[in-house]
């Protein structure tokens, strides 16, 4: 009779073991799955953070390059701009500069004109011998005006109203020879043969003469000359 009731003890210790341990077994078990499922979502969780992070520091990358690329672009049309205006501003300085050489050229244009009308005033005051030193002056500066072959011709002039005709004929023949198509040319020649004919200079004169019809034909000094040469050949 103790035999059974020893093995129902026996077999109520063992079941009390076999649930210790599956309750030791399920403690255990559980206290490492949730330590597991804890470290694998953490880094889940970093992960999805560092690519938020990545995610808006590309969105702020990109958006700052567009920044740049906007701000390149206006420094471009900016750069344009700039040398639009300074191609601008170069052409109005040469205006500027053209309009003052421009202002230049005609004062001294008026400068010259002066300086010619106060000889030709002199010598129709009859102020002969100033009058040679202006128009001497004046050729001397402006060999290349339109007036130096007038003032050549008329510092002959001032000798040969003074009867001086060696000095005459000196001044007209540089009319000839550094003015001949001017339009006094015909007239000095004129007067060069009449200073040989007042120094009787008969030869020279009719030469002089001769080379007026040749070279003005249709002038009025040609005609002239054609009477003189024919009054220094007698007639002939």
């Amino acid at each position: 009779m103790c035999s059974p009731k020893i093995k129902i003890v026996g077999a109520n210790q063992n079941m009390k073991n076999f649930l210790f341990i599956l309750l030791f077994l399920s403690i255990a078990l559980t206290g490492c799955v949730f330590p597991f499922a804890n470290k694998n979502s953490a880094p889940q969780s970093e992960t999805a953070q560092l690519r938020t992070q990545i995610q808006t520091l590309q969105n702020n990358q990109n958006a700052a390059m567009a920044r740049m690329d906007s701000m390149q672009r206006k420094t471009e049309t900016m750069s344009s701009n700039i040398e639009e205006l300074q191609d601008e501003v170069l052409k109005l300085k040469q205006s500027i500069n053209d309009m003052q050489s421009e202002n230049k050229n005609q004062d001294s244009i008026n400068s010259i004109s002066s300086a010619y009308q106060e000889a030709y005033s002199d010598f129709s005051a009859k102020k002969y011998d100033l009058a040679y030193e202006e128009f001497k002056l004046f050729v001397l500066k402006n060999p290349k005006s339109s007036f130096a072959a007038n003032a050549q011709f008329y510092m002959g002039e001032c000798f040969f109203v003074q009867k001086a005709w060696q000095k005459a004929a000196d001044e007209y023949i540089k009319v000839d020879k550094n003015y001949p198509k001017s339009d006094v040319a015909a007239q000095s020649l004129l007067k060069l043969g009449l200073s040989y004919e007042h120094l009787n200079k008969k030869k020279e004169a009719i030469a002089v003469f001769a080379s007026i019809v040749k070279k003005f034909p249709q002038s009025p000094e040609s005609a002239m000359a054609k009477e003189k040469i024919k009054a220094n050949n007698n007639g002939k």
